[in-house]
């Protein structure tokens, strides 16, 4: 039986080859239990904070030993 709260090696590549899918927005001002998602009411927002999130992880990865 595998342990899934350790790391794989096995891990690395799928974790470097992932991406940004989803995006989900919350006004945690009115909705702190993040139960109305109002990515589709804000897409300029949304496509901007995904647009950051992709430049963040493609650093990151670029950045990420081997390990």
């Amino acid at each position: 039986m595998t342990k899934l709260n350790r790391f794989q090696e096995t891990m690395i590549a799928p974790i470097k080859a992932g991406s940004i899918g989803r995006v989900e927005l919350y006004d945690l001002s009115k909705d702190l239990g993040q139960k109305n998602n109002i990515a589709k009411d804000n897409p300029e927002i949304t496509a901007r904070l995904k647009k950051q999130m992709e430049e963040i992880f493609t650093t990151v990865m670029s950045e990420a030993p081997d390990w």
